[in-house]
């Protein structure tokens, strides 16, 4: 399981009052009471994000899905955990963008609408083109409110914290939590923010949208092989990734005809299979 690290989240999760604010007036916006939305919020085009310049954004999506990386990073102030889109949403990697551990620019997102496949209970969850067109599936976020608790209240209100990342290789799933800084995630009832934990598969890292599939591969005697995808008309490398077991079904995201190449670095089997077409599921 593969992950990669960046400073900063490749898409503008960010609002503002739609009144003529900019982005360096986040610091002194009013903090909402828990389980209030503003309604006239607009969406903000942030250089100071990763979702710009547009190609170099989505040219890097297109490397960490080749090893179905989960993306994590920080640097917005604001917890976050997505999926991006490329060509279209659901096609790239998920992200995690962590909370500040201690915030005096506190981001928000409440988009004055709910978008595609909101979440039940969560108008800002979804499907969304932020202000530079960029795809992206918006799945939790911790937003600055007045919350309760303990410490020093500026902290809790700018939705300060950190993230754990459970990983369980046996099923290659990722538990993702967002906690607030103030609670102890030992103690009996800890929760971290609302919307966590998110669980995610590792293959969903780029096949999630994938509707075509290439033929089974079994490798009898041959566990955990690597199967690695190309194009066969470039030699372009699609994908690589350590199956589970001793069979495994490739998964395309487009028509055509690809060579599939198993092995296994441990005993030196290797095995090429060349203009595998590509069928409907």
């Amino acid at each position: 399981m593969k992950f990669a690290v960046s400073q900063t989240l490749f898409s503008c999760l960010s609002t503002e009052p739609d009144s003529g604010a900019s982005n360096t007036d986040d610091s002194r916006l009013p903090i909402l009471l828990v389980g209030k939305y503003p309604k006239n919020d607009r969406l903000m085009a942030d250089h100071d994000s990763g979702g710009w310049p547009q190609r170099g954004r989505n040219a890097a999506i297109q490397k960490f899905r080749k090893a179905f990386a989960l993306h994590l990073c920080g640097d917005q102030h604001l917890g976050t955990t997505s999926h991006y889109g490329v060509d279209s949403f659901g096609d790239g990697v998920y992200a995690v963008c962590t909370p500040a551990i201690s915030n005096i620019f506190p981001r928000r997102w409440f988009p004055p609408y709910p978008d595609n496949n909101p979440l039940a209970g969560a108008d800002n969850t979804g499907d969304y083109l932020d202000k530079f067109g960029n795809h992206i599936t918006v799945l939790a976020v911790a937003n600055p409110h007045l919350y309760p608790g303990q410490g020093l209240a500026g902290l809790r209100y700018r939705a300060t914290g950190y993230s754990i990342l459970r990983c369980k290789s046996a099923t290659r799933e990722v538990r993702i939590e967002v906690w607030p800084r103030w609670v102890d995630p030992s103690q009996s009832g800890a929760r971290p923010y609302e919307g966590w934990p998110v669980t995610i598969r590792q293959l969903d890292n780029g096949l999630r949208e994938a509707h075509w599939a290439l033929n089974r591969i079994e490798t009898r005697g041959i566990r955990d092989p690597v199967i690695q995808v190309r194009d066969a008309s470039t030699a372009e490398i699609v994908y690589t990734v350590r199956a589970s077991g001793d069979s495994f079904t490739p998964l395309v995201r487009q028509p055509g005809s690809y060579d599939v190449t198993v092995f296994d670095p441990d005993t030196g089997y290797r095995k090429t299979r060349k203009g595998v077409q590509a069928r409907k599921r």
